[in-house]
């Protein structure tokens, strides 16, 4: 019989009753999935309040406490890779590592899950300059193709000319 250094963990911290079997939660899915519900009201709430469109979150512990999205939280802490924008009155998008968006979708709240990786979006209004700014890079190296403007990059440009209330 091989027994595995998980097996020997297992051992180490389960009764004899349980360390054949799998581990489970003693929260109710009912539980967890009003904890979920509250949260994503309780960031809406309070982005109303405050007159907020929105809320893109970057920090791993604000995206799991929004959406109770886990992914590789310890990780993402050191390195800011994924985003999760909050609309008040709208859709929560989660932006997932490429490969990853199976993790979360599916979850409660959560309306959009959109690969965010290897690919690089950039826009401008002007076509013209667009393209000659971007022309140095358009080799062989990478892929281009024109792509219509999605609610992304509609949020990054109105938060561009936004009013700072804070300043």
């Amino acid at each position: 019989m091989n027994v595995t250094s998980r097996d020997l963990l297992k051992r180490a911290y389960l009764s004899a009753d349980g360390q054949d079997r799998p581990l489970k939660s003693p929260v109710l899915p009912a539980t967890i999935e009003s904890a979920r519900r509250y949260r994503l009201a309780r960031l809406r709430q309070q982005l109303r309040l405050h007159d907020c469109a929105a809320a893109l979150l970057y920090d791993p512990i604000n995206i799991r406490y929004a959406l109770d999205a886990p992914n590789m939280q310890l990780w993402t802490l050191h390195n800011a890779y994924r985003h999760a924008l909050i609309f008040a009155e709208g859709p929560a998008i989660l932006f997932e590592f490429n490969g990853c968006e199976h993790l979360c979708r599916g979850l409660p709240g959560i309306e959009q899950v959109v690969a965010f990786g290897t690919t690089l979006h950039v826009s401008g209004r002007d076509a013209e300059k667009l393209r000659a700014s971007v022309s140095p890079w358009m080799t062989g190296a990478y892929h281009w193709e024109p792509i219509d403007s999605g609610l992304e990059d509609v949020f990054i440009s109105l938060m561009e000319t936004a009013k700072d209330d804070f300043s």
